[in-house]
Order: C-alpha cells, then sequence, then structure tokens
C-alpha cells in the first residue's frame, strides 16, 4: 500500500512534465475550446467515481489531473511560466507544512474554514483525495524538469549515464532525509493528508524513477520492454478507470488479506490485463477518428455517457457492484470523447 501510494505522485508529475516539454513550442489561443472540453471530460470522469459511491461532489485522481491541467496551462501561456512554477513549488510547500499547521492550530474543528481545509491540506476533507497542498506541488516540480529536459537534451543524451547517477545520488539524499525522518517520528500518511516523511520521500521516487527511465531508454536492446512498458494515446488515461475496475474485481472476489505470492501473483495478472484492456481503447479511438461524421460520434458517445450517468446514479442507492460497472463504462466512454473533433 505504501508503495503503490506514490503511483499519483509519478502521474501528476508527468503530467506537469508534460506541459514543460511544450513550453518552447508557440502558444495558440485558439487552442482554449480543446483545453476545457478536456477540463471537462475528466471533471465527469472524476464525478462518476463520487456518484457510485452515492456522493454528489468530491475530488480525486482524475478531478486533480483536470485541475492541475489547467492551472499548468495557464503557467504556460504567461510570461515567466519557469519562475510562476519555481514560485508555486516553493509556496505550496511552505502552506502545507508552515503555515497550514500553524493556521489550522487556531480552528478547532474542521468546516470551520471551508475550502481552506483543501488549500491548505492539514485536515481532511469528506470526498476530496487529493488537497490542493501539497499535491500542486508535483505538476510544478515536473514543469521545471520538462523545460530542463527541453533546454539541456543535447547533454543529456551525450552524457545520459552522468545524469543518470546524478538523479541516483539526489534520490539517495532525499532518502536518507526521510529515514532521518523516520527515527525521529515523522508522519509518512498519505491518504487525504500528506505527512512530511511521504513529502521528502516522494522526490526520491521521482528522482530514482527519472533515472530509471533514462538508463531504459539509453539501452537499445531493451526496445521489446519500452514498448511493453508504454501506453500511448488515450491508453494511458483510459488504464486508470480500467485498474480500479479490475481491483474492485479483485476485491469484491473476496482478494483481501492475502500472503505475497499471491498478491504479487494478482498484481501480475491486473497489471497485463489493464495494459491490455487500456490498449483495446485506444484501438477503438483508432477506428473512431477515420469516421467522416464525427458529429454523429460525438453525439453518440455523449448519449451513452447520459445514460451512464444517470445509471450510476440510480444503482448507487441499489446495488454498488453494479453502479461500478455502469461507472467504468461511461469513464471509457469519455475516454474515447477525447479523440473526437468537436461539432463547433
Amino acid at each position: 500500500m505504501f508503495i503503490s501510494s506514490f503511483a499519483p505522485v509519478l502521474f501528476f508529475f508527468v503530467t506537469g512534465v508534460g506541459y514543460g516539454v511544450q513550453s518552447s513550442r508557440k502558444k495558440k489561443m485558439g487552442q482554449w475550446t480543446v483545453i476545457i472540453n478536456k477540463f471537462i471530460i475528466l471533471i465527469l470522469a472524476d464525478l462518476l467515481m463520487h456518484w457510485s459511491d452515492g456522493r454528489w461532489l468530491g475530488l480525486d485522481f482524475l478531478g486533480f489531473i483536470a485541475l492541475s491541467s489547467l492551472v499548468m496551462e495557464f503557467i504556460r501561456r504567461s510570461s515567466s511560466p519557469l519562475t510562476y512554477s519555481l514560485i508555486g513549488l516553493v509556496l505550496i510547500s511552505l502552506l502545507r507544512y508552515l503555515l497550514g499547521p500553524l493556521i489550522s492550530s487556531i480552528g478547532n474543528e474542521p468546516q470551520t474554514w471551508g475550502i481552506l481545509n483543501w488549500i491548505l491540506g492539514t485536515k481532511d476533507t469528506p470526498g476530496v483525495s487529493y488537497p490542493l497542498s501539497p499535491w500542486m506541488a508535483y505538476p510544478f516540480a515536473g514543469y521545471i524538469i520538462g523545460v530542463a529536459a527541453m533546454r539541456y537534451r543535447g547533454f543529456i543524451e551525450t552524457h545520459r549515464w552522468r545524469v543518470v547517477s546524478g538523479l541516483l545520488m539526489l534520490g539517495g539524499l532525499n532518502s536518507v532525509a526521510g529515514l532521518i525522518l523516520l527515527q525521529r517520528g515523522a508522519s509518512f500518511f498519505r491518504w487525504g493528508t500528506v505527512g512530511i516523511g511521504f513529502y521528502v520521500v516522494s522526490f526520491a521516487v521521482i528522482s530514482i524513477s527519472l533515472a530509471g527511465v533514462l538508463a531504459i531508454c539509453g539501452e537499445p536492446r531493451l526496445k521489446v520492454g519500452q514498448d511493453t512498458l508504454s501506453l500511448r494515446g488515450i491508453a494511458s488515461l483510459a488504464v486508470v478507470p480500467v485498474h480500479y475496475f479490475l481491483i474492485y474485481l479483485v476485491t469484491m472476489a473476496g482478494g483481501t488479506g492475502m500472503d505475497f505470492l499471491k498478491y504479487s501473483l494478482i498484481a501480475i495478472a491486473v497489471l497485463t490485463a489493464s495494459f491490455f484492456l487500456a490498449r483495446s481503447v485506444e484501438n477503438l479511438s483508432q477506428i473512431i477518428r477515420q469516421v467522416k461524421k464525427q458529429k454523429v460520434v460525438w453525439f453518440g458517445l455523449a448519449a451513452m455517457f447520459v445514460l451512464a450517468a444517470g445509471l450510476t446514479l440510480f444503482y448507487s442507492q441499489e446495488s454498488k457492484d453494479l453502479a461500478l460497472f455502469t461507472r467504468t463504462f461511461g469513464q471509457i466512454v469519455l475516454c474515447l470523447l477525447f479523440v473526437v473533433r468537436l461539432p463547433l
């Protein structure tokens, strides 16, 4: 559970890297329609998760991706995006681990502060898995790395193993800092609120992961492995609802409290099935791209989403198991809407 809790760290970080890599491209103001469309799709996919649990509102993984993407788009189009990302990274860290605890100590009840709880991230907010602080720090950090990767691409490619060694050393320093915090009784909790121990170690995970990726990509003999581990197009999004669905199926089947061997076998099976099904969604999207009447496809998918959303709301009161199926179907439909040209 502890190891898997770093998955959203890497996902949010990579979101920022993508915007950093795009920083050198010409900024087209006409793209805002597409950006808002993607934001709405991700928010709706996130809301389906809450509707299946009988809640109207909340903010989970996909919703935070939408929010962070919108924030990073504004920053990317600003006059000094790198400066704003650096300031944002520092400010978010200070909000959560310095100013946040100080302000929270003033209030007696979480409800007293309302949205301030979500901004500071020091108290649990019902239905919210990812408060602004410190989770927004990862897209900011990713943007900085993305810009650096583009600016120093030549150096990275010619001195790949030196960069890998540097990243491993940086990850090692963060790991040592995490061990010191552990010895001093720091919190490594991450669900709802994020302890300082988890936050420090998360950057070790980022550094070591970057080193691993650079090492793998620099080895031509691992080409097959690279293709096996990569998810292209909307497969990288579809894998999120798909793997949630498969994990819930395992849980429903009583797959809990198992030993390490059984857990490993089930985890491998879930991972393999998740990649296969996510790529199947990507293959379906390629077929949809070829359809000439895109407006008809858009309205057809929109109608299927409305049906899935209605059934999810209905079944959430009757059967959570059935709501899981309709929710996942609706989320896959939303994934497919990403590739359909807007009827505008």
